[in-house]
């Protein structure tokens, strides 16, 4: 968590390089079903057109984030960004249904 924390101190410094390391330094210590690190750094690549970086993030942050709008979103993005647009539109159509679920409780 502190990792985090500094990571996104960092990034409002614009300090990109050591919100990097921060971020692979919570990876590296967070276990797979805790995917804010992974999250939170595949937006930062997308973010530096480091696509290829951030499409392997969000894949493997996606199961534990799978009914998340924001994320889904956030890859979502991505996935335009590189002119997949057949995926990006079942990423679309997921949040359709997420919103359709969660307007019913």
């Amino acid at each position: 968590y502190d990792l985090m924390v500094r990571g996104n101190f960092r990034l409002e410094r614009k300090d990109y390089d050591g919100t990097i390391s921060d971020l692979k330094a919570a990876i590296a210590l967070s276990p797979r079903d805790y995917p804010h690190a992974r999250a939170s750094l595949a937006d930062l690549y997308r973010n530096l057109n480091r696509l290829d970086e951030s499409e392997s993030l969000y894949r493997e942050a996606y199961p534990a984030w799978k009914d998340s709008i924001l994320f889904i979103e956030g890859f979502e993005l991505l996935l335009t960004k590189q002119g997949k647009f057949d995926l990006a539109q079942k990423l679309t159509n997921r949040v359709y249904g997420l919103e359709k679920i969660y307007r019913k409780q």
